[in-house]
């Protein structure tokens, strides 16, 4: 028997139905995501929301098959882990609440209780390599709506006001594409590349003209991290990869050569990236943070998934400084504080950047590097907004997390993945 029929039979039996299944689920995520964040607004039934998370539950759970906890994790990362699964399970049963909105929140809230649950849950389940080949390929079949509906959204035009609406619609096509390019060298079909670059690019345009400033550097992140894999892949020739050094910096001499421009036409560039920019829209907030946010207590366990702080997300414009509750802030480390403490805060960065050292170092292909690169990009967008939140973005996190602690996976090399996913 050859080769390819050997592969064939590997991606029939590997593919387990339950693999299918959730990256049915993430799509259905993406529904709900949607809903949830744009349902009154547009009048969707609140039902909606609860079947489309219950959908999504049902097949996380059913991911679960098994939790190889003793052959995937050493033992440092098994303590820090018992130390954020006793946490988080705390965490969760002290938020519990004897009312209809608790329940309510449970289920449809985007940044209450199922962030904070489903990490568990992800940590033990099992994604080997033909699951990626499944999800990369319902990725690069959306990316072409993707494309599409940014297409549509510059030749229509936008205003400012209406950049949360853009931005959460975009998300309905949103999967695993910056995984996808991370590994599309893997991939025989050159113009995976080609649509994956334009749709990233078309991303950075409308982030751009539309002020987001925490977008526009997340999709710098991901055009960065795609150059460094590329020049680190061994699957590159010396030739190609100056080519793309000479790309990135001819880009960069572009960039410096039109800022001024830039400055006075697009409008994230006249918010600022300059530390006074950030000042003017953050800092505020981050004051007002510390100077509620002060005891021994809070920075060691939080105040709890249901915990308060003055002057956060949520306060209306023109309000005073440190004078209004909120749930919540704009800034992912700020906020896992407030409502874990160190003690959720620590053992989660721990977690990522061990698996991240692992999928980065320890490792046989370039699929793991593209999760680790996945992780390092969340941890750095938390200084902007990254904050725990049930979106699929979110989720692949922790899937790239748990994915990188696999020896197996780990094991595989580039070869073997190259014939798997092609």
């Amino acid at each position: 028997m050859n080769i390819n029929n050997n592969i064939t039979k590997k991606i029939f039996f590997g593919l387990k139905r339950s693999d299918r299944y959730f990256v049915f689920g993430l799509l259905i995520l993406n529904l709900f995501y949607i809903t949830t964040n744009l349902g009154d607004q547009f009048g969707i039934p609140r039902p909606f929301k609860y079947f489309f998370v219950f959908m999504f539950l049902y097949f996380v759970i059913n991911q679960l098959k098994s939790t190889e906890f003793s052959n995937r994790y050493d033992n440092a990362s098994r303590f820090i882990l018992s130390i954020f699964l006793i946490w988080t399970i705390s965490l969760l049963i002290f938020s519990f609440r004897m009312s209809l909105r608790f329940f309510q929140d449970m289920f449809v809230s985007t940044q209450f209780f199922l962030p904070y649950l489903l990490p568990l849950i992800i940590l033990y389940a099992k994604f080997n390599v033909f699951f990626f080949k499944y999800l990369l390929r319902i990725t690069y079949i959306l990316i072409f709506f993707e494309v599409a509906l940014k297409l549509i959204t510059l030749t229509i035009g936008f205003d400012k006001d209406s950049d949360r609406v853009v931005g959460v619609l975009m998300s309905i096509t949103s999967l695993a594409g910056g995984i996808l390019l991370f590994v599309s060298h893997l991939y025989r079909n050159k113009n995976v590349l080609k649509l994956l670059l334009l749709n990233f690019i078309l991303g950075l345009i409308i982030a751009s003209f539309l002020g987001r400033r925490g977008s526009v550097v997340s999709h710098l992140y991901y055009l960065i991290f795609f150059i460094i894999l590329r020049y680190k892949s061994k699957l590159i020739r010396k030739v190609k990869k100056r080519v793309y050094l000479i790309w990135a910096f001819l880009i960069v001499i572009i960039f410096f050569l039109s800022y001024s421009y830039l400055e006075k036409n697009v409008y994230v560039f006249q918010r600022g990236f300059t530390s006074q920019g950030w000042e003017e829209s953050r800092g505020d907030v981050i004051r007002a943070f510390f100077k509620d946010f002060s005891s021994t207590s809070d920075w060691i366990f939080g105040r709890g998934l249901n915990g308060m702080i003055l002057r956060s997300v949520g306060t209306d414009p023109g309000t005073e400084a440190g004078t209004v509750e909120s749930g919540g802030i704009e800034n992912g480390f700020l906020w896992v504080l407030l409502k874990g403490g160190l003690l959720y805060l620590l053992p989660m960065l721990f977690l990522f950047l061990r698996a991240s050292y692992l999928g980065f170092f320890k490792t046989k292909n370039d699929l793991t590097k593209a999760l680790a690169a996945t992780i390092i990009i969340r941890i750095l967008t938390m200084f902007s907004f990254g904050i725990p939140e049930l979106s699929t973005g979110y989720i692949i996190t922790w899937i790239s997390v748990s994915s990188c602690y696999s020896g197996r996976l780990r094991s595989l090399t580039n070869t073997e993945i190259i014939k798997i996913l092609n």
